[in-house]
C-alpha cells in the first residue's frame, strides 16, 4: 500500500474534521452572497438584519481572493466526499479518466452559466425553482441533520435532487471532482474571485525531466494542463497540491508574492486563517440568533435544539384602535383561531392563526422542521406582511424562499 506524503495526510485530516463539523459550509456561502444580492437588489432588507447571514460568505469569499482556492480543495465537504469516492473507485478501475482538453475547456464553463442563470432568473426575477429538484439542499437536508427522519425526506420531498446527488457522485468516481470541475455554482464565485490571490504553484519547465513527464498534470484534480504554464494563474486551481507531491524532481513548488516557501507551512496557515474566518462568522451568526430569540418568548419547533423564535407578533400584543369616527374594516375570514400545515424545507411548518372581525391579527409558529436561521428570517418577513396586506400572497423573504412558502401554506390552509 502506497504510504501517505505529509501533505496528503494532512489534507485528509483537514478534509475529515470540516467534513465532521462542517458540512454546509459550501452551501451557505453561495446563499450569503445570494442573500446579499438579493437584499440589495430588491431593497427588501436593511444591512442590519442580512449582514449577519451574509458575513461568513463575504469573509470566505475576501479569504479566497487573497489565499486561492485552499477552501475548495481542503475544506469542502462536498469536494471531500468526491475525493474519497474517487480514490474508493480506483481501487476497480483500470485507469483515470482523461477527458479531452477542449471538451474539459468548454464543459468548465457550465458552472458560470449555472450561475449566471441562478443570479437572472432566481436572484434578480425571484423565479421560485421547485422544492426537491437541487441537488444541494438533497446534500444539505443529510449532512446538516444526518439520521432516519432526514433519509426519509431525501427519498421523498427531495427525490429529484437526490437522484441527481446520486448521479454526481457516481460521475465522480471516474471524472475527479467532476461537479466542482463542470457544475458548482460556489465554485464558480471563487474561481472569479481567486485570480487575484497572492500564492502560486509555479515550476520551472527548462527543468522538467522530460516534456512528456506530465506527472503534474495527471495528478491534478481539475485537470489542468500544468505542461504549457511556468506559473499557475487559472482560477480552476483549488490547490490541493497533489502536483507538487507528484513530481519527482520537486520542481513544482508554492510561492507567496513570487518567493518560493514550505508549501505545507503555506497551507496549514492558510486553512488556520479561513479556519478563523469560518469560526468567526458562525459565532456572528449565532450571537444574531440569540439576540432574535431573546426578544420573544414564543417556542418554535419541538426539536432537542428548541428554541425560542420572534414573530414580531405576540398573543398580548395591543390591537390598535382605530378613531371613533373611522368605521372599522370589514374582513374577508371568518372570526376563530385556526391551525394550519405547510411543507417548509425540512418537512411540515404548522401554524396558528388569530381571525378578528375577518381580518388576521396574529400568526404563531408552533412547529417547523426547518433550521432556525432561515425559519427565524422567513417568519420575520412573512408574519408582517400577510397581516400588513392582509393577503396570503405575500413576497418570500430573500434567502429563506422554501421557510416563506411553507408559512405562506400553512397559514392558507389555516384560513381557508
Amino acid at each position: 500500500m502506497k504510504s501517505l506524503s505529509k501533505t496528503e495526510l494532512a489534507r485528509k485530516i483537514v478534509q475529515l474534521a470540516f467534513f465532521a463539523a462542517f458540512p454546509g459550509i459550501f452551501v451557505a456561502v453561495y446563499s450569503g452572497i445570494k442573500s446579499l444580492y438579493m437584499g440589495i437588489f430588491h431593497q427588501t432588507a436593511d444591512i442590519s438584519e442580512f449582514f449577519p447571514e451574509v458575513a461568513l460568505a463575504v469573509m470566505v469569499v475576501l479569504a479566497t481572493v487573497f489565499l486561492g482556492r485552499f477552501f475548495c480543495g481542503w475544506m469542502c465537504a462536498f469536494g471531500a466526499l468526491q475525493d474519497w469516492i474517487f480514490e474508493l473507485a480506483g481501487m476497480f478501475r483500470k485507469r483515470k479518466t482523461k477527458v479531452p482538453a477542449g471538451v474539459d475547456a468548454a464543459l468548465k464553463k457550465l458552472k458560470y452559466a449555472v450561475l449566471l442563470l441562478a443570479v437572472i432568473f432566481i436572484w434578480t426575477i425571484e423565479m421560485s425553482p421547485a422544492l426537491g429538484y437541487n441537488p444541494i439542499d438533497a446534500f444539505g437536508v443529510i449532512s446538516s441533520d444526518p439520521g432516519i427522519e432526514s433519509l426519509k425526506l431525501l427519498f421523498e420531498s427531495f427525490l429529484p435532487g437526490t437522484v441527481i446527488m446520486i448521479i454526481i457522485l457516481l460521475t465522480s468516481a471516474f471524472i475527479e471532482r467532476f461537479f466542482c470541475r463542470y457544475l458548482c455554482p460556489t465554485g464558480a464565485i471563487f474561481a472569479l474571485g481567486s485570480r487575484l490571490r497572492m500564492i502560486f504553484i509555479r515550476k520551472n519547465r527548462e527543468e522538467c525531466s522530460s516534456s512528456s513527464c506530465k506527472l503534474c498534470t495527471n495528478n491534478c484534480s481539475m485537470g489542468i494542463d500544468m505542461s504549457k504554464h511556468d506559473e499557475i494563474h487559472s482560477g480552476e486551481c483549488i490547490d490541493c497540491l497533489k502536483c507538487i507531491d507528484a513530481c519527482r524532481k520537486s520542481n513544482t513548488r508554492l510561492t507567496v508574492l513570487g518567493k518560493e516557501a514550505n508549501h505545507l507551512a503555506v497551507v496549514l496557515v492558510s486553512v488556520a486563517l479561513i479556519s478563523g474566518v469560518i469560526l468567526g462568522g458562525n459565532s456572528i451568526l449565532k450571537k444574531s440568533l440569540e439576540t432574535k430569540n431573546a426578544e420573544t418568548d414564543t417556542p418554535i419547533g419541538t426539536s432537542e435544539k428548541e428554541t425560542s423564535e420572534s414573530s414580531g407578533y405576540s398573543e398580548d400584543s395591543e390591537v390598535k384602535e382605530e378613531p371613533a369616527e373611522t368605521a372599522e374594516p370589514e374582513g374577508i375570514y371568518k372570526d376563530g383561531i385556526y391551525e394550519g400545515t405547510g411543507i417548509g424545507f425540512r418537512g411540515e411548518t404548522r401554524v396558528s392563526v388569530v381571525v378578528e372581525n375577518g381580518l388576521i391579527t396574529d400568526i404563531e409558529v408552533l412547529d417547523s422542521q426547518d433550521d432556525e436561521k432561515f425559519l427565524v428570517r422567513a417568519e420575520s418577513g412573512v408574519v408582517g406582511s400577510i397581516i400588513d396586506t392582509q393577503s396570503l400572497e405575500v413576497d418570500a423573504v430573500s434567502g429563506a424562499t422554501y421557510s416563506s412558502d411553507g408559512i405562506m401554506e400553512a397559514v392558507k390552509d389555516a384560513v381557508e
